[in-house]
């Protein structure tokens, strides 16, 4: 079981009337978060795993307040409203090792595959993603990991992405600059090579990332914003200055202790 809460409707910290963390009325209530896990089977060898969670409370702009930001409104930047509701569902694989000792190399092979499929359930009155109506979207992620020719430890990675129009992701604490290819309205790609340098105490990774989006609003919020709008339409927006496709290259040294 798995369960969170965030975006109270406190103040932040250091605020200029001084009243920090004290609660703001013009501001929501906080999003909660409620999921389940399950394993149904895992041998060492096959492992499924199956996942659902639901979220309410989901903060986003309308289109009125989408048109006084893009008209450059600053007073309305902050005007974020409870939107509706999130409900997702997950079921992967992992096969660690390929048949059943057949040799050492096949044996060090890691494939993996997911499918999720995302609703939104708008308020009354309000537009979820830019519908007043349940929206579904789906995503597949598949990838494979190989062992190296050198040195126990090395691996290369290869990795697939693809989410649909309306799709819809929880992944806002990615740490990287390019931000979550799980999100993404589109086609992602990526590619890694991982060296202990030191035991497994200090490695070295190489990783490059590539997504092409075929729609807006990839990890946006839920309301207008998060409205999908296909590539093609965006760039023949004059109001829209759509990113059409984003790449990441990253060197990581990492020291465990």
């Amino acid at each position: 079981v798995c369960a969170g809460r965030g975006l109270t409707n406190a103040k932040s910290r250091f605020e200029m009337s001084g009243d920090d963390y004290a609660t703001d009325t013009a501001k929501d209530g906080p999003i909660d978060m409620l999921g389940f896990i399950f394993t149904p089977y895992n041998d060492g060898q096959y492992n499924i795993k199956t996942q659902v969670y639901h979220a309410n409370n989901l903060p986003g702009f309308t289109q009125e307040t989408m048109g006084k930001i893009q008209a450059g409104t600053p007073e309305d930047s902050n005007g974020l409203e409870d939107h509706g509701e999130l409900s997702n569902a997950t079921v992967s694989m992992e096969i660690d090792g390929i048949g059943n000792m057949v040799n050492d190399y096949l044996d060090g092979i890691k494939v993996f595959g997911s499918y999720s499929m995302s609703q939104t359930t708008p308020n009354k009155d309000m537009k979820m993603l830019g519908s007043d109506k349940k929206q579904k979207g789906h995503s597949y992620w598949a990838g494979v990991s190989l062992p190296g020719f050198f040195k126990d430890g090395e691996s290369f990675g290869l990795e697939y992405n693809q989410g649909s129009k309306y799709w819809r992701s929880f992944t806002y604490g990615e740490d990287t600059l390019l931000g979550s290819k799980i999100a993404a309205r589109g086609k992602a790609y990526e590619a890694y090579y991982n060296l202990p340098l030191i035991d497994q105490a200090l490695t070295f990774q190489l990783r490059y990332t590539y997504i092409k989006y075929e729609y807006t609003g990839s990890n946006n919020f839920f309301g207008q914003d998060g409205a999908p709008v296909s590539m093609a339409d965006a760039k023949a927006s004059p109001q829209m200055n759509p990113v059409e496709s984003a790449q990441a290259l990253r060197a990581t040294l990492r020291y465990q202790f």
